[in-house]
């Protein structure tokens, strides 16, 4: 069985990854087999938008890099849970470039 996943970048993410430039975000309408995890989604966005893992993985992992933050159905996801956090049908997972300065 299959589940419908809504993915959102927002931030430089979408120029990044080659889904065009976009004020805001960019939406992606996903399926993924039931019983996916967190991890799962990440290992996908790495090989359909090879960009995402300049910007978006530690060099030469599978692992999300620091300076990117994800939130599942609005509540940010631990990055100790991406391999256990199993998803369900419409869920949405936002990825949001994390910022610092002063």
């Amino acid at each position: 069985m299959m589940i419908n996943i809504k993915l959102v970048f927002y931030g430089y993410i979408s120029e990044q990854i080659g889904l065009g430039k976009k004020e805001i975000n960019s939406t992606l309408d996903l399926q993924f087999e039931d019983g996916s995890s967190v991890q799962d989604v990440i290992i996908y966005i790495s090989e359909a938008y090879p960009g995402f893992r300049e910007i978006g993985l530690k060099k030469g992992t599978s692992d999300l890099s620091w300076n990117m933050a994800i939130l599942l159905n609005g509540s940010i996801c631990s990055r100790d849970s991406f391999c256990s956090t199993i998803l369900n049908d419409d869920d949405k997972l936002v990825l949001i470039p994390v910022y610092a300065g002063g």
